[in-house]
């Protein structure tokens, strides 16, 4: 069984110069905290402004776009934090 936690964001901070910077906007349009099995799992539809979508994984995952996740997909280890373009995601537990 795991967490993964998804958070989606309207806009990418930029600086004055428009470029993005490494960091996370300070407004946030939704937030979901989903518990997994090693079944895939879907995440729950995303909000109309949504742009990207910031990804938490407390427990290793699999995670896969608009697709079954499977032991191919992306792994996102344990304790990582990674960054998805605007889609619907399918994840499944590592063990």
């Amino acid at each position: 069984m795991g967490t993964i936690n998804i958070v989606e964001y309207a806009k990418l901070p930029r600086d004055e110069n428009g470029h993005i910077l490494p960091i996370n906007p300070k407004r946030k349009l939704a937030s979901k905290t989903y518990t997994s099995t090693t079944t895939t799992a879907e995440a729950d539809a995303l909000q109309n402004e949504t742009k990207f979508l910031c990804v938490t994984a407390i427990e290793a995952h699999y995670v896969e776009a608009d697709a079954s996740a499977t032991t191919n997909s992306r792994l996102i280890p344990a304790g990582s934090i990674t960054y998805w373009e605007r889609t619907r995601l399918n994840f499944k537990a590592l063990a």
